[in-house]
C-alpha cells in the first residue's frame, strides 16, 4: 500500500519482528532483539517516487521518503552464526545502527552513518561522504569517496581507493590489519604490522605500466594493452616477477625482497595476474575480461573487473579470508571461484554473476535474485 507522507504524520505497526515508525518523511526501522533480521529496500518496480522495504518477509511501499534509518537491536550471543542482513538499493540516506550480532549492510545511499559494534561485520557502503564505525569483531568494510572511516580494536580490512578526501582512522589493536586505500586518503593510526596499500600515486598512477616496491607493498600497475603478471615466491619475503606489458618488448622478469603484501591493479585490456605466492594479495582488474588467481597467504581481495568490465574470472586460494567482488554494474557476468578459506566473502552487483564454492557471506544489491547463482556448497555464515 503507497501512503502519503503529507497526510500521515506518525504511525507505528509491527511486521513480524521489525517495527515500522513514519514521521514526515522519515522511516525508522527497528529490528527487536530477537533475530535474525532481513531487510531489503528497493525502488518500487514502474512506480517512480515509491519505495519498496521488505523487512523479515512482508512487504510494505512509501512515497515521498526522504530518510531512511534502520535500528538492529539484535544482540545474537558472542560466536553466534546467526547473520542480520540489511540492504538499500535507494539513494534514501540515514543512519543504520547494530548492536553486538553479525551484520552484513549494504548501501549504496551517499551521505549514509553506519555504526556497528560487536559482532563479525560486512559493510559495503559506496554512495560516497559517508561516515562508518566498525567496533571490536572481524570486520570488512568496502567504502565510498569522501568517506569517514573508523576501525576498532577487531580485525579489520578497509577497501577504499576512490578518490575523494576520504579519511581511515585506526584504533589500537594486536592483530594485523588490511588498509588499502586511494591517493587523497588520510591514514591515522595505522601500526608497523598492518598491511597497507595506497594506490594511484605518482609512480604508479593507472595506466602507467609500473612495478614497483614501497615499503613491504609491492605494486604492478598494468597499462592499456592487457598484461601479464606472475609471482613467484623464492623465499621468506622474497618474491619473484614474471611480466609482459604487451608493448613489444616480451617477457621481463624481476627479483624483490621484503614483501609482505602484493597490490595489483589492472588497465584497460584484459589482464592476467596469478599470485603463485603465501603473500597476502589485494587485485582490481578494472577494465577488459580480466583473470585473477589470488595467493595462499591470510587474505585475497580480489575484484574482478570495474565499471563495466564483463566476462572476467576471480579465484580465491587464501586459507583464511577470501573477498571476491564482481563489478561495478548491475548489467555485467562475471565468475567469482572459492577454493579455500574459513571467511569468504562474495560481492555482487550482478544477478548474472556466478558465484562457486563455499561462501559464508553474500553482499549483493540483489539478495533477492542471486541465491540462484551459487553452486553447492553453499555455507549460511
Amino acid at each position: 500500500m503507497d501512503r502519503k507522507l503529507n497526510v500521515e504524520t506518525l504511525e507505528s505497526r509491527d511486521l513480524l519482528s521489525v517495527t515500522f515508525n513514519l514521521a514526515g518523511s522519515t522511516l525508522t526501522l527497528t529490528g527487536a532483539a530477537t533475530g535474525p533480521h532481513n531487510v531489503l529496500v528497493r525502488p518500487t518496480a514502474n512506480t517512480p517516487g515509491s519505495t519498496d522495504v521488505i523487512a523479515d518477509g512482508v512487504t510494505q511501499s512509501f512515497t515521498g521518503l526522504t530518510r531512511l534509518n534502520y535500528i538492529n537491536l539484535d544482540s545474537a550471543p558472542i560466536g553466534s552464526s546467526s547473520v542480520d542482513y540489511f540492504t538499500n538499493r535507494t539513494t534514501i540516506p540515514g543512519r543504520i545502527f547494530a548492536l553486538d550480532s553479525n551484520n552484513v549492510i549494504y548501501t549504496i545511499a551517499p551521505n549514509s552513518n553506519v555504526s556497528v559494534y560487536g559482532g563479525n561485520n560486512v559493510l559495503q557502503v559506496t554512495g560516497g561522504n559517508s561516515t562508518e564505525f566498525v567496533g571490536n569483531g572481524y570486520n570488512s568494510v568496502y567504502g565510498g569517496p569522501g568517506d569517514y572511516i573508523n576501525v576498532g580494536s577487531g580485525v579489520n580490512t578497509v577497501y577504499d581507493i576512490l578518490p575523494g578526501q576520504t579519511t581511515v582512522q585506526v584504533n589500537a589493536h594486536t592483530g594485523v590489519d588490511h588498509l588499502f586505500t586511494g591517493p587523497q586518503t588520510t591514514l591515522v593510526g595505522a601500526l608497523p604490522q598492518d598491511h597497507t596499500a595506497q594506490f594511484f600515486v605518482a609512480g604508479r598512477t593507472q595506466g602507467s605500466g609500473t612495478l614497483v616496491q614501497q615499503g613491504s607493498t609491492l605494486y604492478f600497475t598494468a597499462n592499456n594493452n592487457g598484461d601479464y603478471y606472475q609471482a613467484f615466491s623464492i623465499g621468506a619475503g622474497s618474491v619473484f616477477i614474471l611480466y609482459n606489458l604487451n608493448d613489444g618488448t616480451g617477457y621481463k622478469t624481476a627479483t624483490f625482497f621484503g614483501v609482505n603484501q602484493l597490490a595489483n591493479f589492472g588497465g584497460a585490456g584484459n589482464d592476467t595476474f596469478i599470485n603463485s605466492t603465501s603473500i597476502d594479495d589485494v587485485q582490481y582488474g578494472a577494465g577488459g575480461s580480466n583473470l585473477l588467481v589470488g595467493g595462499t597467504g591470510q587474505l585475497d581481495l580480489e575484484k574482478a573487473g570495474g565499471g563495466a568490465a564483463t566476462g572476467s574470472v576471480a579465484i580465491g586460494r587464501s586459507p583464511v579470508q577470501n573477498d571476491l567482488n564482481g563489478s561495478g554494474l548491475t548489467n555485467t557476468s562475471n565468475t567469482l571461484i572459492f577454493l579455500d578459506g574459513a571467511h569468504n566473502i562474495a560481492r555482487t552487483n550482478s544477478p548474472t554473476d556466478t558465484i562457486i564454492g563455499p561462501v559464508a557471506t553474500l553482499v549483493s544489491l540483489y539478495p533477492d535474485q542471486v541465491i540462484a547463482a551459487f553452486l553447492p556448497p553453499f555455507v549460511p555464515a
